[in-house]
């Protein structure tokens, strides 16, 4: 890696340290996008010459979507301004910045295109600030019905998208689709944190092994992105779920939810059996493997001991 490449990644991982640090909107909104500024050279310095296709198509929509982004920033937490459609404008760009329903169109095509280190970019850490702001719109209780329409249209059109993909860079679209509904969802009633750190954390592994070649570790990584029992994901759904029913008593969101996760599922086996007969060449990185296995299904236990603390 050259000291090119580690400077924007650092420029990219600082974006979200500014705005968590501060209450200031311009501030927040700063760190959001120092996070892009260091991200884009990422993308044209990418050895996939699609990217730069792909980097220019991210640049218009990202561009806009923080454009819009600011000025109804200055009408919600500004100036204050009692506003109608303020917090609703704000929620459409950041659907749009997230690749939300129905604003999802740029997701797929952008992934298919990109290499795995900027499709990592995309569903990690340029989701924090994001997902903060969406997170502190939660005190507008008018867009608690809207929050809730498109976070799980988003779990379900995600997991549909991916039935019929065989580009295994589309299915990540997809799938970041269909998480960013779930960590929507989780704005409403609790567990965004947690759902989110299990989620990174699975994500990292997965490029990990991506970047490396092990292909079994790959399989594991996406059985537990599927919310697979008793990978640690499964974990994050569940709870997420159990604080929405806990708050609000509903029961037909919780079945919607775990319909489009069935959904997934499926889509996970099927790419997660092709990675697995293709380790079977590589029986030399089995003990990767099991160490990997070890990780995800241990990090269960440690969820849980944090929880009865």
């Amino acid at each position: 890696m050259s000291l090119q490449h580690l400077l924007f990644i650092l420029v990219v991982f600082l974006g979200p340290f500014v705005s968590l640090s501060s209450s200031h909107w311009f501030i927040i909104w700063s760190g959001m996008e120092l996070s892009l500024v260091g991200f884009f050279p990422l993308l044209y310095m990418s050895y996939l010459s699609t990217s730069m296709e792909s980097a220019l198509k991210y640049f218009l929509i990202q561009g806009m979507a923080s454009t819009m982004m600011l000025v109804s920033g200055i009408w919600l937490f500004v100036l204050e301004y009692s506003i109608p459609f303020a917090g609703v404008f704000m929620f459409i760009f950041l659907s749009l910045k997230m690749g939300l329903f129905p604003l999802h169109f740029w997701v797929i095509p952008v992934f298919s295109k990109l290499s795995y280190s900027g499709i990592f970019m995309i569903s990690g850490p340029l989701k924090v600030v994001p997902l903060m702001i969406l997170f502190q719109l939660d005190y507008i209780k008018a867009l608690g019905l809207l929050i809730l329409s498109v976070s799980l249209a988003s779990m379900m059109v995600g997991s549909l998208a991916a039935l019929n993909l065989t580009n295994f860079r589309a299915l990540l679209g997809a799938s970041t689709i269909s998480h960013s509904g779930w960590m929507a969802f989780s704005t409403l009633e609790g567990g965004t944190v947690l759902y989110f750190i299990l989620y990174l954390g699975q994500m990292s592994g997965l490029f990990i092994s991506l970047y490396n070649h092990f292909y079994s570790s790959i399989a594991a990584c996406l059985l537990s992105l599927s919310g697979l029992p008793p990978f640690a994901l499964f974990v994050g759904k569940v709870l997420v779920l159990y604080y929405f029913f806990l708050g609000t008593g509903s029961f037909l969101p919780l079945m919607f939810s775990v319909l489009s996760a069935s959904i997934s599922l499926f889509i996970y086996l099927k790419f997660g059996m092709y990675f697995m007969f293709k380790s079977t060449s590589e029986m030399t990185k089995t003990s990767f493997t099991m160490v990997s296995m070890a990780y995800m299904t241990g990090s269960i236990f440690l969820v849980l001991s944090a929880l009865n603390n």
